[in-house]
């Protein structure tokens, strides 16, 4: 292990003095011992002779066992449902082979390849981890991990040391919208309880398990069909709601008044009444009829009256009357 610049030296006159080095590389050995002592042998003509030098603990390093975990992710930012990626790299650092050295990852379940293995002073071995965004991660707003190195040293001794990375969460963004629906004015309120998801997409096995609906309308004229409140599951039934960040935009509910292109026309009794007392009438006896009509805008409207000849309405115009009242 001892290596000479110069080993042979012929002619030598007398009384004079060679001088040439030699190099020697420490070994773990060596640094276990804290010491190394190295013999030189010089044959001159018919006799040897040995000289001694010891390299003492003063003069060598200290022996040291030393692990180092370096752990990283693929990206800084996951969505929901994502997949991250963690390298872990292990070190030795230290200048004592390291054996038995295994790794734990608690929160990915484990680490590939997972069989323990020995490093020499100045030798790494990668390691992956992957781990799936749960949608607590995104109310977390970040994922936190940390791997564990543990191995021993010449002297059994165990070293443990961890590395850690963190990374940010965001939801996964999805628009739902409320249906619309319409009709001509029948009296009774419109109202459409179903939605569709009209932009984004679910992670794989995600469903929309629920959506409030509400909106109503009954007198002529329109208003929004409004949804809230979704809920969705994954495919064990669990709630995943919060991996979600989700856009509301409303429908339309529409009432009509019959008027239009192809549509049916509003019954009559829904909007005007006349009734005559129910009797027999003589010849010349007043007839009395009760009319009613109704304003089946959603704005105030003038009612007018109009009645043929020989009919004498106690009043025709009826300014102002509020939606839905009747006069």
């Amino acid at each position: 292990g001892v290596t000479l610049a110069k080993s042979v030296f012929e002619n030598v006159e007398p009384g004079n003095t060679i001088e040439t080095t030699a190099t020697y590389t420490i070994t773990e050995a060596d640094i276990l011992r804290q010491a190394f002592t190295n013999t030189v042998t010089a044959a001159v003509g018919d006799i040897t002779k040995n000289a001694r030098d010891t390299v003492t603990a003063d003069e060598i390093a200290d022996a040291k066992g030393e692990l180092k975990v370096t752990k990283t992710a693929d990206k800084s930012s996951y969505k929901y449902g994502e997949t991250i990626n963690y390298t872990i790299v292990v070190e030795n650092t230290g200048n004592l082979t390291m054996s038995d050295i295994s790794v734990a990852d608690e929160l990915t379940g484990g680490v590939v390849p997972s069989e323990s293995f020995e490093l020499k002073p100045g030798e790494e071995k990668t390691l992956t981890a992957s781990y799936v965004v749960k949608a607590s991660d995104v109310t977390a707003k970040k994922v936190a991990n940390t791997a564990i190195a543990a191995g021993k040293d010449p002297k059994n001794n165990t070293i443990t040391v961890s590395g850690d990375v963190t990374v940010s969460t965001e939801p996964v963004e999805i628009e739902i919208t409320a249906d619309s629906d319409s009709k001509v004015y029948d009296g009774d309120p419109l109202t459409k309880d179903t939605y569709k998801q009209t932009a984004g997409e679910l992670v794989t096995g995600d469903t929309i398990d629920s959506v409030t609906v509400t909106g109503t309308q009954t007198l002529v004229g329109s208003s929004n069909n409004t949804a809230s409140d979704a809920a969705i599951v994954n495919a064990a039934g669990e709630d995943v709601t919060e991996g979600y960040e989700i856009t509301y935009k409303p429908g339309t509910l529409t009432v009509t008044d019959g008027t239009g292109e192809d549509e049916e026309p509003v019954d009559d009794a829904l909007v005007v009444t006349k009734t005559a007392e129910g009797k027999i009438y003589k010849l010349d006896e007043e007839v009395t009829f009760e009319i009613t009509a109704t304003n089946i805008y959603e704005d105030a409207r003038t009612i007018t009256l109009e009645e043929i000849a020989g009919v004498t309405l106690a009043k025709s115009v009826f300014e102002n009357v509020e939606p839905g009242n009747t006069i």
